[in-house]
């Protein structure tokens, strides 16, 4: 991952060695959010993996942040009348690792 400049140049390169960043990632004002179909990882704005959550449902698709919650979009059937946006609230961050 890159942080940029306003004017679009390249400030420094953040590494986030062992999580495979294909999936929607979001930041909350302190830390990125992401997930990877089975846990809400939360990760420094150095790249440091501060802990992870289990994840709502399995293929998480679009994630982002509203100022109070985190809000997750997954994948599940098409055909499935099931929730596939979920409003996530961390009521206990003692567990992350």
């Amino acid at each position: 991952m890159f942080e940029l400049f306003k004017n679009g140049t390249i400030n420094r390169e953040i590494d986030m060695p062992g999580l495979d960043l294909v999936g929607p990632i979001t930041w909350n004002g302190t830390h990125f959010w992401t997930g990877d179909g089975q846990y809400l990882f939360v990760i420094t704005k150095d790249g440091g993996i501060e802990g992870r959550v289990h994840d709502v449902a399995r293929g998480i698709s679009g994630i982002t942040w509203d100022g109070n919650y985190l809000w997750g979009l997954f994948k599940t059937c098409e055909i499935w009348n099931d929730a596939k946006m979920f409003q996530i609230e961390i009521l206990d961050d003692s567990s992350l690792i």
